[in-house]
């Protein structure tokens, strides 16, 4: 089996010139997680790619498409510039960004949720299409998406790692918004 190289080319930029995507799946980082990362990273250096694309919006700039969390270290170590994986073509940005989260399995559910749900809205794609590209199952999928119908309180329990994975899938069964934030509340 043939496994396709990385996309992108290597670029050096100065980090100034790099700013957050707003279509990044992931919203929330941990601040101890980023300082455990920052401080893993000056003493060892980062070990996976972190893909930027050039800012259609503002010339001469760039958008983060995965390794945010890496990138904010490289910030936070107040680093003038480094080599990124520049993506200008292929496959869309917000896919790549699926993909890396997906390899890594730290997104919180509603993120992830909200990340196929973009998926599916971008590219007019189907489930299966989606599969494709992160190797889950469709029922997977489905139970994922089914989150985002949870009250906006039960999503915010959700992102926070209030509520067990394993729990999830009841709360969604209820289709009373008082009645999911009742059992959220019970839950947590």
């Amino acid at each position: 089996m043939k496994i396709p190289p990385p996309p992108g080319y290597s670029l050096i930029v100065r980090i100034d010139l790099i700013d957050r995507d707003p279509r990044q799946p992931r919203k929330y980082f941990a601040p101890e997680s980023l300082k455990k990362l920052k401080e893993n990273i000056a003493v060892t250096g980062v070990f996976h790619a972190i893909y930027i694309r050039p800012n259609p919006e503002k010339p001469g700039r760039y958008l983060v498409v995965a390794g945010e969390r890496r990138f904010r270290s490289l910030q936070a170590l107040e680093v003038e510039e480094y080599e990124f994986r520049v993506v200008e073509k292929g496959l869309p940005p917000y896919i790549i960004s699926i993909i890396e989260n997906s390899h890594r399995e730290n997104l919180n559910p509603i993120e992830e949720a909200e990340s196929y749900e973009e998926f599916l809205k971008q590219e007019g794609a189907s489930v299966v299409k989606l599969c494709a590209f992160n190797g889950k199952y469709p029922n997977d999928i489905y139970r994922a998406l089914r989150l985002l119908k949870l009250a906006p309180e039960v999503q915010q329990f959700i992102r926070e790692g209030r509520l067990n994975k394993g729990r999830l899938q009841d709360l969604a069964q209820y289709k009373n918004l008082s009645e999911q934030i009742e059992l959220a509340q019970q839950l947590v």
